[in-house]
């Protein structure tokens, strides 16, 4: 969705509200950050983005020092008219301000989030505005509604709604930033001890196999059916799979406290272990632009080191690395629709 298109879909329709004036960031001409003039509030604001890349890192510095001097005023102004029927009315109850971020403006149900204070705490809301993203937004929603509450950095919803054209929920602020590659410990923390409560099933009888079994794709090579069928037998812990655990969806406040974002790819009957790969692999091709052969070539020896080791054993993989590897890979590209097939091809070819 265009940026002037999910702007006037957020404005709404019927009377209006409130008008507010933001200040703009864009990136690669698109709308990143709408930010309100109030320093501190600007400055939270900015805290939504979670560069990854040296370039955006030293942005979001930037950035953040144009903030504290009031400079961000001096940014480009957009003027919203907040109409009564918007998704973002809830929001200026009482006169109080806001900024947003706007989603990646080449995925398909483009989504907005939204701090804004909500009495005296500070809030963070999805907003879904169009029928793709408000579908996504409301089951993303409902997903994180029935995860189980003993399990660590799931966040707790605070309000939602939604109407034919929108839908938001909201959670408490997670302040904090995300995780240093490297110092991954505190992440890697939080999924051994989702595992804890993990059961073990052999994979022939969990639904993920099933549809990777049933899947069109595995028609493609005789060999992802042999290597399927091989999975069946296997004996793995099954539990909480958030899908797109990557360190830009994780927040680590200063006292160690992990709260883990987004969780529209999640299920309940997911592979233990998975979660960990795809934390690899996303830093590998986003952040680091490594090549299918790197990122294997890595996720590999991570699995051979004490650390690895001791993970996947846990998980139930132990020494099945390829197995692990290869079953993440299909279940990413072709269940949930990441582009994975540099990557499948390369670990088809054995590289």
């Amino acid at each position: 969705m265009k940026d002037v298109e999910i702007l006037d879909a957020l404005q709404g329709s019927g009377d209006v509200v409130r008008s507010l004036r933001f200040h703009c960031l864009r990136r690669n001409g698109h709308l990143l950050l709408a930010l309100p003039k109030d320093k501190e509030l600007a400055l939270l604001t900015l805290s939504l983005y979670q560069p990854q890349t040296s370039k955006a890192k030293l942005l979001a510095k930037g950035l953040s020092a144009m903030i504290k001097l009031g400079l961000h005023r001096l940014l480009p102004r957009l003027d919203m008219q907040i109409r009564s029927e918007s998704a973002l009315a809830d929001f200026v109850l009482g006169r109080q301000r806001f900024g947003f971020l706007l989603g990646n403006p080449e995925a398909e149900a483009r989504r907005a989030i939204v701090l804004y204070r909500d009495g005296n705490a500070l809030a963070v809301a999805k907003v879904g505005v169009g029928e793709l993203a408000r579908m996504s937004v409301e089951a993303e929603a409902a997903t994180i509604k029935s995860l189980p509450k003993n399990h660590a950095g799931i966040p707790c919803i605070r309000k939602y709604s939604g109407r034919d054209e929108w839908y938001y929920y909201s959670t408490s602020l997670s302040k904090g930033a995300g995780p240093k590659w490297g110092k991954d410990g505190q992440s890697l923390a939080v999924l051994a001890q989702w595992m804890k409560h993990f059961e073990v099933q052999k994979l022939r009888e969990t639904s993920v196999w099933n549809l990777l079994r049933s899947h069109d794709r595995v028609t493609e090579s005789d060999s992802y059916v042999d290597f399927i069928e091989g999975l069946g037998g296997l004996e793995i812990k099954v539990g909480l799979y958030h899908g797109d655990f990557a360190p830009w969806n994780i927040k680590i406040s200063d006292d160690g406290e992990v709260c883990v974002l987004d969780w529209e790819h999640a299920r309940l009957d997911g592979l233990g272990g998975w979660d960990w790969l795809h934390y690899m692999t996303q830093h590998g091709i986003l952040v680091s632009n490594h090549s299918a052969i790197e990122v294997l070539t890595e996720c590999r020896l991570w699995a051979s080191t004490s650390e690895g080791r001791s993970f996947l054993s846990a998980a139930g993989w132990g020494r099945y690395t390829e197995e692990w590897l290869g079953s993440y890979l299909m279940y990413s590209a072709w269940i949930a629709g990441f582009e994975r097939d540099e990557l499948l091809q390369a670990w088809s070819d054995g590289v």
